[in-house]
This record gives structure tokens, C-alpha cells and sequence, in this order.
């Protein structure tokens, strides 16, 4: 990841990576920020800021379109940080303190389309196979219909290791790419077994099936 690279790059600044997921919620976030920070007392109230002297705490919030909307489509994480960057700090759940935050910052990423990300993975993919080239697109938005079906479906209600991100995706196309690789004479029919064999790998048997 580019960014995330980059900022680690940077000597004055720890960066911490936090993937978001559908059930990430404020208090993770905030667990999260007490590990690396501090609460101290000053004048002006209490403040959480970094162990680390003279640094600035990064937190890289990853994939934050992921987090489930409760009963009123409120996402409470994502007010929980928008309140952070708003008011610059947080009503303490503990003793309903008011602790404002010193050297704290939070950058954001959430996914782009997928048809476009992984329509140019799948046009690399197949790049080297002349006869499958024009596949590319076909493959590409039925992997994303199985993957947004799969996720609307089996969500953390049914079983709490039912969680979906983009990296499925990947490890979707990595896998055709691994099993496709030396292959040059690739037929249609063996990619689509491709296809269905990667699938298994992280969308529940029962899902594949239904159609």
C-alpha cells in the first residue's frame, strides 16, 4: 500500500494500521489509541496523546466503508472519528470525562469500484492467454456479484466469522492467477473450473450452490 508505505516513512510520525471491518466499533478504536497513548492531566483538562516524545501517532484506518449500520443506519465508528477530527476529542465511556487528543491523526481509505480494480487485475491475468482476453470483463462482474451476494448474506449475525473485505477478492484472483500461470494454451471451460475451485476458498459451500 502506497500510502501506508509512506507515511511509515516518515520519522516523525508512529503509524498504526487499523483494518476496519463490519463489526469494528468506537470502543475498538479507542482501545486501539489507548495502547499507544497516554491520558495525562494539564490545565485545560485531560489529553491523550502519544508515548512517543515529539512524535505524532498516525492511525491508518483502512477500509472504512466496512463497519454495519445499527437499526438507525447511524455507522458508530465512523461518528466516533468524525467527532475526534471535529471536536478534537471524546467523552471518556469510563467517568464521562471530556479528554481532548494532542499529536493525534487519522487517515481514512475505503474501497474504489471493484469492477474497475479487479477488472484490470483479471485483464492482466489473462493477458498472456490471446484466445481469453475479451473474458476479462464477464469474469470480473460475476466475481464481484458472487463476492456483494455473498456478503449481503452471510453476514456476522449468522456466524461471527462470516467477515468479508476486498482482500477475498484478491486472494480470489491471485489464486486463478497461481493456477493459470504456466498455462498458455488455456481453454474456456478449465478457467471457469478455475474460477469455481478459487471460489471455495472463502465464499460458504451453501452460497455456491444457491446460484
Amino acid at each position: 500500500m502506497t500510502l501506508y508505505s509512506a507515511l511509515r516513512s516518515r520519522a516523525d510520525m508512529e503509524v498504526v494500521g487499523l483494518n476496519f471491518s463490519s463489526s469494528t466499533s468506537p470502543g475498538l478504536l479507542l482501545k486501539s489509541l489507548e495502547q499507544h497513548c497516554e491520558y495525562s492531566k494539564t490545565m485545560n483538562g485531560t489529553v491523550l496523546s502519544p508515548r512517543a516524545v515529539g512524535l505524532w501517532l498516525v492511525v491508518f484506518c483502512d477500509e472504512i466503508n466496512l463497519p454495519q449500520a445499527d437499526t438507525y443506519g447511524t455507522q458508530r465508528v465512523i461518528s466516533f472519528l468524525r467527532q475526534l477530527v471535529e471536536y478534537n476529542g471524546f467523552w471518556r465511556p469510563s467517568d464521562k470525562m471530556w479528554v481532548a487528543i494532542d499529536r493525534i491523526q487519522f487517515v481514512g481509505a475505503c474501497q474504489a469500484s471493484l469492477l474497475q480494480i479487479y477488472g484490470t487485475l483479471s485483464g492482466a491475468m489473462l493477458k498472456a492467454t490471446q484466445m481469453l482476453r475479451g473474458f476479462s470483463e464477464p469474469l470480473t462482474q460475476a466475481m464481484v456479484q458472487v463476492y456483494i451476494q455473498s456478503q449481503r448474506r452471510f453476514t456476522t449475525t449468522v456466524q461471527p466469522h462470516y467477515v468479508y473485505s476486498p482482500r477475498e477478492l484478491t486472494r480470489w484472483v491471485k489464486g486463478i492467477y497461481e493456477a493459470i500461470r504456466p498455462r498458455e494454451d488455456l481453454k474456456l471451460k478449465v478457467l471457469l473450473r478455475i474460477w469455481a475451485h478459487e471460489a471455495h476458498r472463502f465464499v460458504p459451500r451453501s452460497s455456491c450452490r444457491s446460484g
